[in-house]
């Protein structure tokens, strides 16, 4: 979670950002999803879940470089008290399908 100014600009973005990223990405608009969700990564670039569902979009894309990037940033993102079980599952998924995309 963000803290100190970005926590203040975060509640100033609109919170229906992330929910129509999701949307997008379940109706296969990932270009549309990452959109949304750039907006919203721009007050906290560094919110776990969201860096999970641009790596998730950019795999679905097939840019390998960026996923890869998303990926690592949620991983760091992730380490320590603010693990959830939830977005581990999601992150060891992200990275088997990194690895598959990455394999010939």
């Amino acid at each position: 979670m963000c803290t100190g100014f970005s926590a203040l600009r975060e509640q100033d973005s609109d919170p229906r950002d992330s929910d129509c990223s999701q949307m997008f990405a379940a109706m296969g608009n990932h270009s549309e999803a990452l959109a949304k969700l750039k907006a919203r990564m721009a007050y906290c670039a560094f919110e776990p879940e969201w860096n999970l569902e641009a790596a998730a979009s950019y795999l679905a894309l097939e840019d390998v470089e960026r996923a890869q990037t998303f990926i690592t940033v949620a991983a760091a993102s992730l380490s320590g008290a603010d693990e959830t079980a939830l977005s581990n599952v999601r992150l060891q998924t992200l990275r088997q399908h990194l690895a598959s995309s990455i394999s010939p």
